[in-house]
Formats: C-alpha cells, sequence, structure tokens
C-alpha cells in the first residue's frame, strides 16, 4: 500500500496529523476547502487514528466547488467545505464568514484606489464581496490574482492589497475590516457531507470525529 497522499504539499498540522501512519489495508478519502482554516481537523484525525488504525487517510486540499464535483462524482467519500448557499446535504459544523481582510502593519485599506486580491477563476461569492465595495462607493482596482487562498493571503500579509478570506484563515499580523470601517461580511459555513451511499464503518466514524472536533472548539 502506498503511504498517504496529498493534492497540496502546504505544511498544515491536520496533514501532520493524518500523514503519521503505519501501512494500512483499507482508506478513507477526504476532500478540505482551502478556502478555510481547519486546525480542529488535526484533532478529528487523531481520533480516528485510535478508533480505526488499520485505515489510511486519503486528503485532497481543493476549492470547495471542485470538492463538491469530486463528490458528485464518488471520488471523496467526505468533504470538509465551505457552504455559502446552504444548498448542498451537509452538517454545518461552525460559522466562517468571508470577511475583507488588511493588514495591521501596512494598513493596506487607507489607499485609494484599493487594491484588490481576488481569485484568478471567480469564486461563487466573489461577486457579491465585489459588489459590496461598489455599493461603499469605494473606488478599487484588482492588484492581485491567485488560484489559491495561501495566494490572497500572501498579498494581504504583505501589505499588496486587502483580499475576502474566511474569518477562519486571516493571516498573523492582519485583520478583519469591519462594517463600521465600511467594508461587509457574508455569511458563510463550514460543513461537512458525507457521501449519501456511504455505509463503510471508517467513513462514518470519521464524520462522527470531525463533528466532536468542532463542537469542542
Amino acid at each position: 500500500m502506498l503511504p498517504t497522499e496529498f493534492t497540496d504539499n502546504r505544511p498544515r498540522s491536520f496533514i501532520a496529523a493524518a500523514i503519521s501512519t503505519p501501512q494500512m489495508k483499507d482508506c478513507v478519502r477526504v476532500g478540505i476547502a482551502e478556502e478555510c482554516g481547519t486546525s480542529e481537523l488535526s484533532r478529528a484525525f487523531q481520533t480516528f487514528r485510535a478508533n480505526c488504525p488499520e485505515f489510511q487517510i486519503t486528503i485532497k486540499l481543493a476549492k470547495s466547488e471542485i470538492l463538491q464535483l469530486a463528490m458528485l462524482g464518488g471520488e471523496l467519500d467526505l468533504t470538509v467545505y465551505l457552504d455559502w448557499q446552504r444548498k448542498a446535504p451537509a452538517v454545518i459544523l461552525t460559522a466562517d464568514p468571508i470577511v475583507w481582510t488588511t493588514s495591521d502593519r501596512h494598513r493596506t485599506h487607507e489607499r485609494s484606489p484599493l487594491a484588490v486580491a481576488t481569485y484568478t477563476k471567480p469564486v461563487s461569492y466573489q461577486d457579491f464581496v465585489l459588489r459590496s465595495l461598489k455599493t461603499s462607493g469605494r473606488d478599487y482596482r484588482v492588484a492581485f490574482l491567485s488560484d489559491c487562498s495561501a495566494g490572497l493571503r500572501m498579498a494581504v500579509a504583505s501589505g499588496i492589497a486587502i483580499a475576502p478570506l474566511c474569518r477562519s484563515n486571516i493571516p498573523p499580523g492582519s485583520r478583519e475590516l469591519t462594517a463600521a470601517e465600511g467594508f461587509l461580511s457574508h455569511s458563510c459555513h463550514l460543513g461537512l457531507h458525507v457521501r449519501e451511499d456511504a455505509n463503510d464503518g471508517a467513513i462514518l466514524e470519521l464524520a462522527d470525529a470531525i463533528r466532536a472536533a468542532f463542537q469542542v472548539r
């Protein structure tokens, strides 16, 4: 059996928790939203390892919309993803709104026009957050494009631009811009979607461990 594989090699605590396993005879395929901060999953994976030591976890880290397509295609057993329309058959784990984020040091939000970072390929909530800037009458320009949230975090932390990020994913040294400052947030939730035909005890065990990890935040 090959060792655990990941589609993203960025250092994250939940990945470290998942890979420190012996050779396994079976695996659970997990999708995790790259838009969100997911430190709680480290606890969930540790619990799962203790309860199901014979199983391996394979993780796909991607945008939420890609994960949902992978679920429909039978490529994943469960996903933890950003649910902003409450349309998918998911268990809501926690609120995780999209907020405009700026660097404390660089005070990027005080520039005019505002420098904004966005995804190269627009995501479902991007039109809303950009419209909120237009509604407030702010002049802005798109100064940074990225394929992933790691790029948006870098743009914010380095003072290149402000960016819409999940509240759980705000980088160190940065902060949320508030409604009092003229920046609106957008309600979103972190959801858990388990394959509809899942009857494998390991899949359900991991789903239970994830729900429990978010309940003790």
